[in-house]
């Protein structure tokens, strides 16, 4: 009668081991091929909130959103009406869903969906035809990172919602600490006037203090 083969303990072992050697290895490149995913996901939604910027602006003769517009004419819920179909859109891939960011088709959400992007403090009440360099002037990006909290993952700040006219404006932070979503968060994406999206350093989106910093700022600089 022929014995059954059978693996020995150690051979069960060894073969462990060597699959969470594997994992070990494949684990950051998964992890770096997740975050470029995301941060594709992320350029897309802003390019289809500058699609839907773009259009409103054309419609409402070059007047940018008023900041201090009601509710349901806050910039989020104005594009929403018309332009932007999907509340997917305004939602970061980076920006996870939790009970005090639940998802935009949650009860608990309804009136108040979280949004990730905010739009440049110095625009509100302004109109386009007045900026003076549209290639460099910066319209939108990830604001709503919680630059208070600091984190190897983004946090997204709680009062970040469709029913605030979340800004966005240089952030006087630690300069060593970056806020960004992806690149060890160093990187972050931005929307600029001219419709063309980028992914930036953080410390090159924040920065006020340089000809640069303020041609992406301020609308009307002039050199």
């Amino acid at each position: 009668m022929k014995k059954k083969s059978a693996f020995t303990l150690i051979e069960l072992l060894v073969v462990v081991s060597i699959i969470a050697i594997l994992m070990a290895l494949l684990f950051p490149v998964l992890s770096s091929y997740m975050e470029r995913a995301r941060a594709t996901n992320c350029l897309n939604n802003l390019k289809s909130l500058g699609v839907g910027i773009t259009q409103y602006l054309s419609d409402s003769k070059g007047s940018f959103f008023a900041k201090d517009a009601a509710v349901d004419e806050k910039w989020a819920n104005a594009l929403y009406k018309n332009y932007v179909k999907d509340w997917k859109s305004f939602r970061s891939p980076f920006d996870k869903i939790t009970a005090a960011r639940p998802a935009a088709d949650s009860p608990a959400a309804l009136g108040k969906e979280p949004i990730s992007y905010g739009l440049n403090q110095n625009l509100f009440d302004t109109f386009d035809g007045k900026w003076k360099a549209s290639t460099s002037t910066l319209i939108m990006a990830s604001a709503a990172v919680d630059t208070v909290k600091v984190s190897k993952i983004p946090i997204f700040r709680d009062d970040a919602l469709a029913i605030s006219s979340v800004t966005i404006g240089p952030v006087s932070v630690n300069a060593a600490q970056s806020y960004g979503t992806h690149r060890l968060r160093t990187g972050i994406n931005v929307l600029f006037a001219d419709s063309h999206v980028s992914d930036m350093e953080w410390n090159k989106f924040t920065e006020n203090y340089t000809t640069k910093g303020k041609k992406q700022w301020d609308p009307f600089f002039e050199e």
